[in-house]
């Protein structure tokens, strides 16, 4: 058995989407069927009554307003409401920036930056945000004859937990284990990244579980708030506290930019002390 542990010569950061890197999607989708979101709400949403996922739930809400409102869902109208979402100062050129902080420590360092969010892949992949990293886990509508008929993948708030393990493991999240199952299958000599050199940003209840798990398995999670108060404190557990809490500015200087340098730095360190 090894003594030491592994030298696997990556970091990963990962990133919720809505509010997170960006402004809300569901506004932006709201707004291009010509009605504002505590309309849709009450119209298309709560008339669905108790019991749904979440997710599910506000995806059966747009593929209703669409219905009833006869405007379908295509790709052209996604992509007209992902040029509405906002997209938070300093993004797009954030990852460059802490790949630099990364490499002056070790220059060996690969930094995956990836996008997982339990959001819809039909308002992300069209936003600059996707083009900028790596990779973009989301769910996902089924297409036919041009237009959402659908839902044909869901990421869960639990689910997130296990997206971050596929991840660090190296497998695909299409493959027959993963991300459906809690038991670990790779040997940490074996992983793609481990997993106390992650780091996971959020904003709120969908990220509590990957919050409480990132903080179990010793990587780093940072919070993210627009008033000094995290979204979903009343949710959140103790095990689901955070490293950081800043507010969405990735510029040069903002408190969130410096949040992630340390955790890059963190990060990287462990990395050259393992070489």
């Amino acid at each position: 058995m090894p003594i030491t542990r592994p030298y696997i010569p990556r970091l990963a950061f990962i990133f919720d989407f809505d509010l997170t890197l960006a402004g809300d999607s569901w506004n932006a989708v709201c707004a291009e069927l010509g009605i504002t979101r505590d309309e849709w709400r009450d119209r298309f949403r709560a008339p669905l009554g108790e019991g749904w996922d979440p997710i599910q739930q506000k995806a059966q809400g747009l593929l209703d307003a669409a219905d009833a409102l006869d405007v379908p869902l295509t790709p052209e109208l996604f992509e007209r409401a992902a040029s509405r979402i906002e997209i938070f100062p300093g993004v797009l050129d954030m990852p460059a920036r802490i790949r630099a902080v990364v490499e002056e420590i070790h220059a060996e360092i690969e930094c995956e930056f990836i996008v997982l969010s339990s959001g819809f892949s039909e308002l992300i992949h069209p936003t600059a945000v996707a083009k900028a990293f790596d990779e973009v886990h989301a769910g996902a509508f089924h297409m036919q004859d041009g237009r959402a008929r659908c839902v044909k993948r869901t990421i869960t708030h639990a689910e997130k937990a296990l997206y971050i393990r596929a991840h660090a493991e190296g497998l695909s999240v299409a493959e027959s284990n993963s991300p459906g199952t809690s038991d670990a299958l790779v040997d940490a000599h074996d992983l793609h990244v481990p997993f106390d050199q992650i780091v996971y940003v959020g904003d709120g209840a969908s990220d509590l579980q990957a919050f409480g798990y990132l903080d179990a398995m010793g990587g780093l999670t940072i919070g993210i708030t627009e008033d000094g108060a995290f979204e979903a404190r009343e949710e959140q557990s103790s095990s689901q506290r955070v490293d950081a809490l800043s507010a969405p500015d990735y510029s040069d200087g903002a408190a969130l930019f410096v949040a992630l340098q340390h955790a890059a730095r963190a990060g990287a360190s462990r990395i050259a002390l393992r070489s």
